[in-house]
């Protein structure tokens, strides 16, 4: 039985590769894009990418325009890549205003 980190290494690298396809996208166009190191992805790509940082996984889903919870799989759905922030608008959402 594989190891669930093994598994989840592949189904990274699976989903890095369906949508890197779907794109047209070649190994090397992609650390270009996302400004990564090429061993970084080939890695990623060969379901290698052990203890990868969250905002190398973040700056790939961004550069292909899915959601981290995509490519991790959390979800199924490719739909729904990055919202980016305003300048002046903050991360976390404010909290409700009271009624009298």
């Amino acid at each position: 039985m594989p190891k669930p980190t093994a598994t989840r290494q592949a189904l990274l690298a699976a989903r890095l590769e369906a949508v890197m396809r779907r794109q047209g996208l070649s190994i090397r166009q992609l650390a270009i894009r996302a400004r990564l190191p090429l061993s970084v992805v080939q890695k990623l790509i060969a379901g290698e990418g052990r203890q990868t940082s969250v905002w190398t996984l973040a700056q790939l889903a961004d550069t292909l325009a899915v959601s981290l919870d995509y490519l991790t799989g959390r979800t199924n759905s490719d739909k729904g890549g990055v919202q980016a922030l305003d300048a002046g608008e903050d991360a976390m959402p404010q909290p409700a205003a009271k009624r009298p």
